[in-house]
């Protein structure tokens, strides 16, 4: 915008002279409105609508991302839901088949009870047996197995933290020298039927955190080389945990990794 050179301002100023005072008041009034909505609107107002674009900028980026993770979850439950399909189809077409005429979702409800009764993992644990053999570094002389009757019980525990899920005792246990600086001892655990244990079905032993053994017979501190125990539940289920290289306290020995038993419960249909 160029700035009036001298003879016009003088014109303008000499129109100016000429008017009448109510008009010379109304084009100054006019002026003066003019010049207050220009500095609102470039001091004031541009700047607040220059903040609201910002937030509305941020509102954008912030909803684009959640419509993404919104994408995101949408497809995966397409997948869930995709697996859920095939693995319930099965069971609709059995129920269709074995109940015709009665409502799907009670011929349904009748092949899920069904399948859960007829589940050994769902069933109240009865009989719990186990055999447990850990061999431990020993210069005990002999050969053959040598057969203890204790005072004191052997156990075998499944535990949580300080709390146990089920106790199971012994009161025999069987010593053999293998010749090589090694001694296997040997013993069977069994469960009484007063524990609070028995009569639950075996999918409760799911929170347990670590399996404690205890042999009455063998030294305080041992070096154990290694074992196994086997388990047998209602004599239809079998677990077999390995006991790993440790050093004993007390004479407890301890099993630590149950990842493979706690996957066994979950695929049972826990």
């Amino acid at each position: 915008m160029s700035i009036p050179d001298h003879d016009n301002v003088k014109k303008w100023a000499g129109w100016f002279r000429t008017l009448p005072t109510l008009w010379k008041f109304i084009t100054v009034v006019i002026v003066l409105i003019l010049l207050g909505g220009f500095f609102y609107f470039q001091y004031m107002k541009l700047p607040s609508l220059q903040r609201d674009l910002n937030d509305l900028q941020k509102t954008n980026t912030s909803l684009s991302e959640q419509n993404k993770e919104l994408k995101t979850e949408i497809l995966l439950l397409r997948k869930e839901n995709e697996g859920l399909r095939e693995t319930v189809a099965p069971l609709f077409r059995q129920a269709a088949k074995e109940f015709p005429g009665e409502e799907i979702n009670i011929s349904l409800k009748k092949i899920i009870e069904r399948m859960e009764a007829e589940n050994p993992y769902g069933k109240p644990i009865a009989t719990f047996t186990a055999t447990a053999e850990v061999m431990i570094e020993s210069n005990i002389q002999g050969d053959g197995y040598t057969e203890f009757m204790v005072d004191k019980a052997g156990f075998l525990v499944f535990a949580k933290q300080s709390d146990s899920l089920l106790m199971i005792f012994s009161r025999k246990e069987w010593r053999k020298q293998t010749g090589q600086g090694q001694v296997i001892y040997n013993s069977n655990f069994s469960l009484d039927a007063t524990d609070p244990a028995a009569g639950r079905p075996l999918y409760f032993l799911k929170d347990t955190e670590y399996i404690q053994i205890f042999f009455y017979t063998i030294i305080p501190k041992s070096k154990v080389v290694g074992g196994r125990v086997i388990c047998i539940i209602n004599n239809l289920i079998r677990f077999e945990f390995v006991i790993p290289p440790q050093e004993t306290t007390d004479k407890m020995i301890f099993i630590r990794d149950l990842s493979q038993f706690h996957q066994l419960l979950k695929e049972s249909g826990n």
